[in-house]
């Protein structure tokens, strides 16, 4: 799918619109107090939650709608610059795994953009359904959020991915359980019967042709690592970058089958609503480049991004976590790889969607160029 091309002046004209409507500054990113233990503190690092992080507003307070800034923009060509209060959801609290954003930020690659972002942490599900509105301009969440919307008639569309790899695991402390198979007759958590681990887990068993009823399943919410630990279940479904790293932490070495391995569901990008794309594409590919500069620099300096993040989230410094959340971030980078970074996969959306229909997950199929834009990322000059 195609997009609209805008000319310098025009791009200039149109950020120069949305400042003048103001809005407000980035507030500076908090987690809980420090202190907290180290299972507390990493427990929910790859997961949803359902509220915001006290300290930062909900949907119901972002910064107006960016509707038709660009027809507009041509009336204010001249105007003085300054970056454009912008908001993005993201689909959790303020938390390590956004490190990407925050260097992003604090390195002005947003600013060159001509943005000032403001980060918002909720619920992903309530997210896609603002961002179809126009009530934020983009958020961070999965690509199955977008395949369910989509067959809802909700207009959101996927235009950057961000994590490559599928990052959902199986993990034990059990060293006999090392491949999907080795699950047959044994007993699995789930966190929950929906969401992006659920995808996931029904992903590994389609792949590996495994019939769901010759693995008892529990649901143990979001203590899956206790779970595991107390020998109420023999595996459960979780995140590379959470309960395999709080494992090793705690002295023991987990067995992690990757889900990703067999099942490369697509997974996390940036979503926006798809008025968007036609209207306001100069907006989106400067959110595209931004983010993906902050990927980059990431990924070639990690120990620098955490220090970023460190500067934004200070109680983050306590002894207690440091290293557990410098070893998250270690294990995330993977999953952010590829030969160009950001691609979206074609087929991997084909894949997704025939599984969630395979499920009954959705009722009908969407074309795929009418999910996904690929040509954001294929236009993001990082520089190099």
């Amino acid at each position: 799918m195609a997009h609209t091309t805008i000319s310098p002046s025009r791009r200039a004209a149109g950020l120069s619109l949305l400042r003048a409507r103001g809005g407000p500054t980035p507030p500076r990113i908090a987690l809980p107090a420090a202190g907290l233990a180290l299972a507390s503190a990493l427990a929910f690092l790859v997961t949803s939650c359902s509220a915001p992080t006290p300290g930062t507003t909900g949907p119901a307070s972002l910064v107006p709608t960016v509707e038709g800034w660009e027809t507009a923009a041509i009336e204010t060509a001249g105007a003085t610059p300054e970056p454009v209060p912008i908001v993005i959801g993201l689909p959790y609290k303020p938390d390590v795994q956004f490190t990407p954003l925050y260097v992003a930020a604090a390195r002005g690659y947003y600013e060159d953009e001509g943005l000032a972002p403001k980060f918002e942490y909720g619920d992903e599900s309530a997210f896609v359904r603002v961002v179809a509105g126009r009530k934020m301009p983009a958020m961070i969440g999965s690509g199955e959020q977008v395949i369910m919307a989509r067959a809802e008639k909700v207009p959101v569309t996927y235009v950057m991915t961000w994590y490559q790899r599928f990052p959902g695991v199986v993990f034990s402390d059990d060293p006999e359980i090392n491949t999907p198979s080795d699950l047959v007759g044994r007993k699995v958590g789930l966190p929950a019967l929906s969401g992006a681990s659920y995808t996931g887990w029904r992903a590994l068993l389609a792949a590996n042709d495994i019939d769901d009823r010759d693995i008892t399943t529990e649901v143990v919410g979001f203590t899956q690592l206790e779970a595991v630990t107390q020998d109420r279940v023999d595996a459960a479904v979780g995140y590379a970058a959470n309960e395999p790293v709080q494992m090793r932490a705690m002295g023991i070495e987990p067995t992690v089958i990757e889900i990703a391995d067999t099942a490369n569901i697509v997974s996390n990008g940036l979503i926006v609503a798809e008025s968007m794309i036609y209207d306001s594409p100069t907006l989106v590919q400067s959110l595209v480049t931004a983010t993906l500069k902050g990927i980059r620099d990431t990924l070639e300096d990690p120990d620098a991004a955490f220090d970023i993040f460190l500067q934004q989230v200070p109680e983050a410094n306590d002894p207690a976590v440091i290293e557990s959340q410098r070893a998250v971030l270690e294990a995330s980078l993977p999953y952010y790889r590829s030969k160009r970074l950001g691609a979206i996969d074609y087929e991997a959306w084909t894949q997704t969607q025939n599984l969630l229909l395979s499920e009954g997950m959705i009722d009908e199929a969407t074309p795929v160029d009418q999910m996904i834009d690929v040509s954001f990322v294929e236009n993001a000059d990082l520089g190099e």
